[in-house]
């Protein structure tokens, strides 16, 4: 059972599933008023299986909110827009961005073109914590090494 079928129980008046909505409602409630107690947002959206439910959530969400709160401003509880499937959009998105990330150069071979061959053209690279490879006439000289720059450890006390 997920929480549509939970939802359309206790739309059927089911008591058994009307007392595992309660205490669902009630703990999300809980959770909600350290939030906003914490962050003070004017809107929560909810997201997820169980805000699908519509009304059957949202309203006893609202009023289960509205007893636990003291001082904290009302905030408005809305459903999330994209649905149960925005995870699966969020982890696409965060994927697809990996990927031009890590997306090779122009000048470098992918790992899929050098997977076939035994040849690569070799593209002149520097480690930027070596400097510049040697020889190059646009390479400026190094500055000192500094704190944020030299890996040596040393005491506070050293220079």
């Amino acid at each position: 059972a997920d929480a549509a079928d939970a939802a359309r129980a206790v739309a059927a008046g089911d008591p058994a599933a009307l007392t595992v909505w309660q205490n669902a409602v009630a703990a999300l409630a809980d959770g909600l008023l350290l939030v906003v107690t914490l962050l003070d947002p004017r809107v929560v959206i909810l997201g997820g299986g169980l805000a699908e439910a519509g009304d059957t959530l949202l309203r006893p969400l609202r009023a289960a909110l509205r007893e636990r709160l003291t001082f904290q401003q009302e905030p408005a509880l809305v459903p999330a827009a994209l649905g149960d499937g925005a995870g699966c959009l969020g982890a696409g998105l965060l994927a697809w961005e990996l990927r031009e990330r890590t997306r090779p150069g122009p000048g470098t071979a992918s790992p899929a073109d050098r997977a076939g061959t035994t040849t690569a053209t070799s593209v002149p690279t520097s480690d930027p914590a070596a400097g510049p490879p040697a020889g190059d006439p646009a390479a400026e000289p190094s500055p000192p090494a500094s704190a944020t720059t030299d890996p040596t450890p040393r005491r506070f006390d050293q220079p």
